[in-house]
């Protein structure tokens, strides 16, 4: 962009719900998600929510500062069996 950056984050989602008796199936996402993006220090360029309804998709987001890292649900506000998937580093 115009002296900015642009960041692609492809992300692929799934939500599923438990039964109480410890089984999970599937059920279809439709939930607006924090999509943060990271500079140097950790400090947030970028934090807005994004409603992701699909399994898989892709979101692009301007940011003035270089990005480090850039993840979904970067603060662990969902229940998340693998949260460390959550934040990816920047490939520039």
């Amino acid at each position: 962009g115009a002296g900015g950056y642009d960041v692609t984050l492809t992300i692929a989602a799934a939500k599923y719900r438990s039964d109480g008796q410890g089984v999970e199936s599937e059920i279809p996402i439709a939930d607006w998600i924090d999509i943060g993006v990271f500079g140097e220090d950790d400090s947030v360029l970028y934090l807005e929510k994004h409603r992701i309804d699909a399994k898989e998709m892709t979101i692009d987001v301007v940011v003035d500062t270089k990005p480090v890292e850039a993840g979904v649900d970067p603060f662990h506000k969902l229940i998340d069996r693998n949260s460390s998937d959550n934040r990816k580093k920047v490939q520039l």
